[in-house]
């Protein structure tokens, strides 16, 4: 599997720490989840419009957050 060097600023590496804890490998597998679920997103989502709506346990839309 390649590997890569990104560069992120404290704002991402503390929410990662949030998220993973301080473990460099958590926070590589959530990097990793986070793409994957972005470039799904992106494939299933409308040409001109991605966007994520997160729902409650009832189904009820919360809250809808576009995506650049």
């Amino acid at each position: 599997m390649p590997k890569y060097t990104i560069n992120i600023d404290a704002e991402v590496d503390k929410l990662l720490e949030e998220l993973g804890g301080k473990d460099p490998e958590q926070k590589g597998n959530l990097i990793q989840k986070a793409l994957a679920s972005y470039i799904y997103l992106k494939k299933e989502s409308k040409p001109d419009h991605l966007s994520v709506s997160i729902t409650d346990a009832d189904q009820k839309i919360v809250k809808n957050v576009d995506l650049p």
